[in-house]
């Protein structure tokens, strides 16, 4: 049985056909969406989207109104990785994400000062264009 695949992305595509990770890749080495896009969206709404990006949150200690941060960082001084399809796993639902990685600070208690850390965000502007879905956000 086939399971319908549910784009619930902004991006204007189907989701790939099997889990493999070459069909995964969207081809292209510009970001799907505009930095603005995802700047006014963050900031009107963030969702962790996936499970595994609830856990990375979490061990990180992040509030979401960093997690925001991070995003609007991302797009606007971070680095554009690569774009891919992403799926939460539940009713078919998939997402065409940008990928990035950023630099930023975080206090360190143990050494009692901060240090420099680089982040690996994954996200996509939903749909309706004013949300963004996090899917992955882990330190490299």
């Amino acid at each position: 049985m086939v399971s319908k695949r549910l784009n619930v992305s902004a991006y204007d595509g189907m989701p790939p056909s099997d889990d493999t990770v070459e069909d995964r890749l969207i081809q292209g080495d510009i970001p799907l969406y505009l930095p603005e896009e995802i700047v006014e969206a963050a900031q009107t709404k963030t969702i962790p989207w996936t499970k595994k990006s609830i856990s990375n949150i979490k061990s990180l200690e992040l509030e979401l109104e960093e997690v925001v941060n991070l995003v609007v960082k991302a797009v606007t001084t971070g680095r554009y990785l690569k774009s891919v399809w992403c799926t939460n796993h539940t009713k078919g639902s998939w997402a065409a994400c940008d990928s990035y990685v950023v630099s930023d600070k975080y206090w360190n208690a143990n050494a009692q000062k901060e240090l420099d850390c680089e982040y690996y965000l994954k996200f996509a502007l939903g749909k309706s264009g004013s949300l963004v879905l996090v899917v992955s956000c882990h330190v490299g």
